[in-house]
């Protein structure tokens, strides 16, 4: 592709209204299409009692009150208040209900697959590789953790102001005025209070100023998108820049106080980089061939598999595709733009500040792989333009290969139907998935399936024996089989791997109450308050416990008086 065949105005004049307002019906309904199933599904065990079902910022209705505790408390180690709003409102419409949280996410997915074609097509002028880079986006099964998991509405919500300022800083660089510029202060706040991976967008924008806006360069007459110098370029990216900050400053005092991020002797500062650049391949990899998608893929270092060759493979490979995009950049400029999008956007999530116990997430992918679809598409064009592949061939392999990324969503889409289908998928498609086991674990304690619950929870710390969670819930199995010896050894392990752990702390006191331990009970009953104010069944039994000892106590002051 030419420099003249990338004018916006040129492929703009050209599109009939009609035909775009029918590729984007069709674009959300295709996007939608192989989620039909998610409003029968369930919420799941993992995080979505946390996310809705259990959070009290959610549940206690969309008032003054709640959306002033958005923006002021965190919850589940994250500071992203407009994604509280959004699941404040959703609860008010639907409740308990899963059917309606995951339509939303569907219907937020379908809106953004349409607005990534409409500032596509707005950046660049061109209808068609935007459709495709859409399309791809929409369909591929690296999608599907952020649309049929409830929790991750951070995901789709941060998603559609993602694109939304994409296409007011389309009308921005058209043509700076005030009113352009400050719906591009607003959209890009308003996702940054979705959800702070959009620290990147700057950095993005900035990446578009060189291609396709052409900012960089003169080409009178080729590009309505005038000259800008660079110190303008900047400046005006400045106020981007310091909300980035100012939210990611405020997710780290989040993440910190919930115990999200690992400190180095979970994971060393060489283990990260090295699996940082395993991800980043491993995500081209799924964007390529998406086999064997899990909800949870185990950290290597975390179980002690082996990860130095493959990370050090692994940077090689993103050093040769980093250079040869640098090289290709004067005749091919997509890639290198396209290219650096997908790494830079990685940068938040890429685990070098390892937040969770993952390798990697596919929900990571949401974002960044639009970049990988704007070198795919934009290249596949230049073949076709050059008249080195023919236009019919590369139309229906693209229709074919959209149609199998459909299919092989629908198909991942099912794993998500519960609990226990997503769980046992994982431990079919990865090894060694403790998480996967320990969650089961729990799944099976709470149907009082003890002997499956302990199967699994003992397969959890055989991989992996600094699970608090896991020995807190071989304590519950225990405690349910009347083994409270053996409970209160698996209640104290727990609390010796995180002494933060309240529901350890309050099943502890329970059993040492009723031993006729009360100094010590109330202890740990109060501890379990004190970390958690919200956990009602600690301060139920603080004061049941209390009650106890004082009614103790007079028996024996009464006894003595006889």
């Amino acid at each position: 592709m030419t420099e003249r065949e990338a004018s916006p105005d040129t492929a703009s004049a050209a599109t009939s209204p009609w035909l775009l307002a029918t590729l984007c019906l069709a674009l959300a309904l295709a996007a939608a299409l192989p989620y039909g199933e998610v409003g029968s599904f369930e919420f799941i065990t993992f995080d979505d009692p946390g996310y809705v079902l259990n959070n009290r910022i959610v549940n206690g209705g969309f008032h003054v009150t709640a959306i002033r505790e958005a923006f002021t408390e965190s919850a589940m180690a994250n500071w992203h208040p407009l994604t509280w709003i959004s699941h404040m409102l959703d609860y008010e419409i639907f409740g308990r209900d899963p059917g309606g949280h995951h339509a939303m996410n569907v219907v937020l997915h379908a809106l953004n697959a349409v607005l990534l074609l409409l500032a596509l097509k707005a950046l660049t002028g061109s209808l068609w590789r935007s459709l495709l880079v859409a399309a791809f986006f929409a369909l591929h099964p690296l999608r599907v953790e952020s649309v049929a998991w409830v929790s991750e509405r951070k995901d789709v919500l941060s998603g559609t102001f993602w694109m939304l300022t994409l296409l007011a800083y389309a009308a921005h660089a058209r043509r700076p005025t005030r009113t352009a510029y400050c719906t591009l202060l607003i959209t890009f706040t308003l996702g940054l209070l979705a959800k702070p991976m959009l620290v990147t967008l700057p950095c993005v924008l900035l990446l578009l100023d060189y291609w396709p806006l052409r900012r960089t360069t003169s080409l009178t007459g080729l590009n309505s998108f005038p000259r800008t110098p660079l110190r303008t370029r900047l400046y005006e990216k400045s106020w981007m820049f310091l909300l980035g900050g100012l939210v990611a400053v405020a997710t780290l005092v989040a993440q910190q106080s919930g115990e999200a991020i690992k400190t180095t002797q979970v994971t060393e500062w060489g283990a990260r980089f090295l699996n940082a650049f395993s991800a980043a391949t491993g995500y081209i990899a799924n964007s390529l061939w998406p086999a064997d998608l899990a909800f949870f893929y185990p950290h290597p270092a975390q179980i002690g598999q082996p990860y130095e060759s493959q990370g050090f493979i692994s940077l090689g490979v993103l050093l040769i595709i980093t250079y040869l995009a640098s090289r290709l950049r004067s005749g091919h400029p997509w890639l290198l733009v396209g290219w650096l999008w997908f790494l830079g956007t990685l940068v938040p999530v890429i685990g070098i500040l390892q937040v969770g116990e993952q390798s990697m997430a596919d929900r990571y992918t949401y974002l960044p792989s639009i970049g990988l679809g704007i070198m795919f598409a934009w290249e596949l064009g230049d073949l076709v333009k050059r008249q080195v592949a023919p236009k019919a061939l590369m139309v229906g392999a693209c229709a074919v290969a959209l149609v199998a990324l459909g299919l092989a969503t629908c198909k991942q889409v099912a794993t998500w139907k519960n609990s226990e289908t997503l769980y046992l998928h994982a431990l079919e498609v990865t090894d060694n998935n403790y998480n996967a086991h320990s969650l089961l674990g729990s799944l099976y304690l709470d149907q009082d399936k003890l002997d499956l619950a302990e199967e699994h929870l003992l397969a959890a710390l055989n991989i992996e024996n600094r699970l608090d969670r896991a020995h807190y819930n071989l304590g519950n199995v225990e405690a349910k089989r009347g083994n409270t010896d053996r409970a209160e050894d698996r209640f104290r392990t727990a609390l010796l791997l995180r002494p933060a752990n309240s529901e350890a702390h309050n099943n502890l006191g329970i059993l040492l109450a009723n031993a006729g331990q009360f100094a010590e009970a109330l202890e740990h009953l109060q501890r379990a308050v004190e970390l958690d104010a919200s956990n009602e069944s600690a301060q139920r039994n603080l004061s049941s416990v209390r009650s106890m000892r004082d009614r103790r106590r007079r028996a024996k002051s009464g006894a003595r008086e006889r």
